[in-house]
This record gives C-alpha cells, structure tokens and sequence, in this order.
C-alpha cells in the first residue's frame, strides 16, 4: 500500500459505534500519510458518545507520536451508555482512552485529555444516573446548546482579547493539529458561560 497525501485538512465524525470506525480510520489516515506532505494538514476525529477503543498498547502507540494525541475530540454525554460501554469498576479496565473528552452534561462542558482522569470521571459518571436515564444521547441537542453559547464580539473594554480557559483549550487543540486560527478569528469569538 502507498502513502497518502493531504492538501486540505479532513475532518472525520462518527456517532456511536461509527465513531469507532471513525477513529480507527483517523489512525489509518495518521500512519499513511505522506511524510513529504504537510504534516500541518492532520485529520482531526470528532466522535459523539463513541466506546472506548484499544487497550493499553493503542494508548501507547497514539501517545509515542507528539501530534496523533490531538487529532481526537470525543464528545461525551453524562447519560450516554456507549462511552462507558467497557468501563468497569475494575480499577484497570482493559480498554483505555486517547485524545481529548469533551464531557458534556445539562450544567455544562469540560474537556479533558489525562488519559487516568478520563477513565476515572467516565466509570464515576456511570453511577450517577439512574439505569431509566441511560441510553444514547441526543447530540443534537448538545451542539444547539453550546452554539448558543457563542458571541460574536468585536473586543474587549482592556483592547485585547479574554480568552476563557474552555475556549483558549479549544485554541490550543486546533493549533496542535495545524488549524490555522487568525487573529480576526481569536478576537471576535467568544464563549458565554450563560444560556
């Protein structure tokens, strides 16, 4: 098989067990790509309530490459089942995470990248909600809600920009994949902590 070559950042999403598929294809992608190509254009993999994947050795391998890490955002509902799916109460459950988790819930978002808190918050969080509120998530509904979360501002009264920390994390992560934020971008957007 030959080596792949980007010339335009690729987004690939997945929902469920197809975000699975999803990342698994974003680690095809990452491996075959062409090392002449620019490694700025790395595919970045959006999963909504997808399972853990891999044990320890994928966790590894990811890690072992300073870019592979952040070419995943796993969203994650409190009551969505399937991303704790092989969770247990073991404290050492054979699938382990990589990338970012985006947890997301009716008091808000947060986002993490520790692959031991991951762990800890997604087998913590099952016990919380009752097995009748358990099920597949809507993420629909979670993307309106953070939509409208956004405003447009022109500045700050300072002259320059604020930047949350959810919002400055969400900067950094684009960056680390080579999305390109303009300075226009950085000082119009920004995130409310109200509905």
């Amino acid at each position: 098989t030959g080596e792949l070559l980007l010339n335009s950042q690729l987004i690939v999403t997945g929902h469920s067990l197809g975000g699975s598929i999803a990342s698994l294809f974003t680690l095809w992608l990452l491996d075959n790509i062409k090392r002449t190509s620019n490694r700025n254009k790395l595919p970045l993999c959006i999963t909504f309530g997808s399972p853990l994947l891999g044990d320890q050795g994928l966790q590894r391998a990811v890690s072992e490459h300073s870019k592979w890490n952040s070419c995943f955002l796993h969203v994650a509902a409190n009551k969505d089942l399937f991303p704790r799916i092989f969770t247990t109460s073991q404290p050492s459950p054979r699938c382990k995470p990589f990338g970012t988790f985006f947890f997301c819930s009716e008091l808000g978002c947060n986002c993490v990248d520790d692959p031991e808190v991951v762990s800890m918050l997604l087998r913590s969080t099952i016990s919380q909600v009752s097995a009748e509120e358990m099920g597949i998530d809507d993420y629909s509904g979670i993307v309106k809600r953070l939509k409208s979360r956004l405003i447009l501002r022109e500045d700050s009264q300072l002259g320059q920009p604020v930047l949350p920390s959810l919002r400055l994390g969400i900067i950094l992560q684009l960056k680390a994949i080579g999305v390109e934020i303009t300075a226009e971008v950085t000082s119009t957007i920004f995130f409310s902590s109200q509905h």
